[in-house]
């Protein structure tokens, strides 16, 4: 049994996912800031530009949850059988595929270490290759 929305419904829905999804965003890098392991991901010369990001993320996830409460239903339909259109019928699951890519780096990032040496993934002197395999013979 598949669950029908009425399209302003849907459109709500949306808004509020989106405003999650901005809100998420922002908390995992205003996260980042607070413990100091921003650097650990970004470049020194970029945390300010990702600072400023994360504050406009909250703007949009404000905006976004606006928009989903001010969203009214339509005074009045044209009929009921014609609300749905025949065209947007895989619309739901792509539109749950695309959020559910978006919430992939999330749940990485919430998962996995933020520490430099959690995963040995920075030993760089333990798997030191060395440029060359024979001797310079001058």
């Amino acid at each position: 049994m598949t669950v029908q929305f009425k399209p302003y419904r849907k459109k709500r829905i949306s808004h509020i996912i989106k405003g999650i999804l901005s809100l998420l965003y922002a908390g995992s890098i205003v996260h980042l800031v607070r413990y100091g392991h921003l650097s650990l991901y970004v470049e020194s010369r970029l945390l300010i530009p990702v600072k400023l990001a994360a504050i406009g993320l909250i703007l949009i996830a404000g905006a976004q949850l606006w928009i989903a409460l001010t969203i009214h239903r339509p005074a009045a339909l044209i009929c009921e059988c014609c609300a749905d259109d025949a065209g947007q019928a895989g619309e739901g699951q792509s539109r749950f595929l695309l959020y559910g890519l978006l919430l992939l780096p999330l749940l990485f990032g919430y998962v996995l270490p933020d520490s430099p040496g959690a995963g040995d993934v920075h030993d760089h002197e333990r798997h030191a290759i060395p440029f060359s395999t024979h001797e310079d013979k001058d």
